[in-house]
Order: structure tokens, then C-alpha cells, then sequence
């Protein structure tokens, strides 16, 4: 999964996700920042740039799985336009 989402993000030469949070071309795309940073400026920062969830891998540890569930579950009951 993260080869394709690095070249998915390739494809649109785009370096930063939080790029494609705030690029109005993307307006519609749902942008979940997973960082190291624990910093309130950053944090802050990301949701400025309209990212749908600020997640620190800290705070996940070693179930990566779950956050993959919550991210499907996310699309199984939010609605988009």
C-alpha cells in the first residue's frame, strides 16, 4: 500500500500531502497527515491546510493495522458529495 500511495503521489509531483489539502484543484481529495511530530504548530498547521485528521505514529505504536481499519471504516460511513 505505501508504494502505491508513493507513486499515486509521484504521478501529481506531489511532495507534501498537506500540498494536496490546500490546493484548491484537490479540494475534494481526503488528506489524513501521519507524522512523528507531536508539535502543536504542526498540528496546527495541517488542519489550516483542511486535513481530515492529524494521526502521530506514536500514538499508534505497533498496530498499524488498526489505523488502516479506521481508515476504511471512515469511508464506510462518511458521505461524500
Amino acid at each position: 500500500m505505501a508504494g502505491a500511495i508513493r507513486r499515486a503521489f509521484s504521478k501529481r509531483q506531489i511532495t507534501n500531502p498537506i500540498h494536496v489539502a490546500c490546493d484548491a484543484a484537490h479540494r475534494d481529495s481526503v488528506v489524513f497527515v501521519l507524522t512523528t511530530s507531536s508539535a502543536e504548530l504542526d498540528m496546527k498547521a495541517a488542519y489550516a491546510a483542511n486535513v481530515a485528521g492529524y494521526v502521530e505514529k506514536a500514538t499508534i505504536g505497533a498496530d498499524f493495522s488498526g489505523l488502516l481499519d479506521l481508515l476504511e471504516r471512515y469511508l464506510e460511513v462518511v458521505n461524500f458529495p
